[in-house]
């Protein structure tokens, strides 16, 4: 850039500004799923954590482990409509099995959850989690608390779109809503509940 870049319009800013950045620790995400895209057990985990220590990986990224929603499921790739062994994305957050305190059925309890946290740690692995503030439209959050979400004029709450594709699967969160300070409050708590589990580090999105 500074060989190739045209200068004559450069300027310099009137003050120093200070960065702040992550501390130096590779991360990757250990494989949560199967060959045929269904979830995998914390069990099958663990024995991967010899491995990635080895790689001196020491802050593994794991995507969301909440239930998954059925309404608009999404099939691979993106496909409109899911064929019977597509799991969904799992960004679409929430069912009736529960939402962002909630673990998918097929990975594990919350105890199968801290045994992995624990195992990590004993090989220095600091385990993190992708915080996902979203909700599949059968979220426990869009059932009771739909003022939570942005709605069209029609009355149906907007779902996710990066035009071209939509995401008819995810509901945003609407920050700007009268209701902030409620469901604020509550996803603050999201963060307190998997601390509590042991999860200390996040990545927010």
């Amino acid at each position: 850039m500074e060989r190739n870049a045209e200068r004559k319009f450069a300027t310099r800013y009137g003050c120093e500004l200070a960065i702040e950045v992550d501390r130096d620790a590779p991360r990757s995400a250990p494989g949560t799923r199967s060959s045929r895209g269904r979830p995998e057990p914390f069990a099958t985990w663990r024995p991967q954590l010899p491995r990635i220590a080895k790689m001196e990986i020491r802050r593994p990224l794991s995507p969301p482990i909440h239930p998954i929603g059925t309404t608009f499921r999404k099939g691979r790739n993106n496909k409109v409509a899911a064929e019977k062994d597509d799991v969904g994305s799992p960004w679409a957050i929430g069912s009736a099995e529960g939402g962002h305190k909630a673990i998918h059925p097929q990975l594990g309890t919350i105890d199968d959850f801290k045994h992995l946290v624990a195992a990590a740690r004993e090989r220095g692995i600091e385990m993190a989690l992708d915080i996902a503030f979203q909700a599949s439209p059968d979220h426990p959050y869009v059932n009771e608390h739909e003022d939570w979400f942005q709605k069209r004029p029609d009355g149906t709450i907007q779902y996710a779109e990066n035009p071209p594709k939509k995401y008819q699967d995810i509901y945003p969160f609407h920050f700007e809503t009268d209701a902030w300070s409620i469901s604020g409050k509550e996803l603050c708590d999201v963060f307190r509940f998997w601390i509590d589990k042991g999860r200390a580090h996040f990545s927010r999105r």
